[in-house]
């Protein structure tokens, strides 16, 4: 095996079980839009402190609302 083939091998990784389901459980928590939550409330949390966080709910009516107020032109 060439010195190239060799620095190929090793370079590559492997997807371990645990790697695999922390990539997996990230991917689902983006998708979801959990991620777009938290970092809202985190967000909300810091301009307005002492203020309870919107609920998911409040959250998602406000984000529809805005969706549909400013239309961007996308396929979905």
């Amino acid at each position: 095996m060439t010195a190239f083939g060799r620095r190929l091998r090793r370079g590559r990784r492997r997807w371990s079980g645990r790697r695999l389901r922390t990539a997996l459980r990230w991917y689902l928590h983006e998708i979801s839009g959990t991620a777009a939550y938290e970092r809202h409330c985190e967000w909300h949390r810091r301009t307005y402190p002492g203020q309870p966080a919107p609920t998911r709910r409040d959250y998602e009516a406000w984000r529809r609302q805005k969706r549909e107020e400013s239309p961007v032109c996308r396929c979905c």
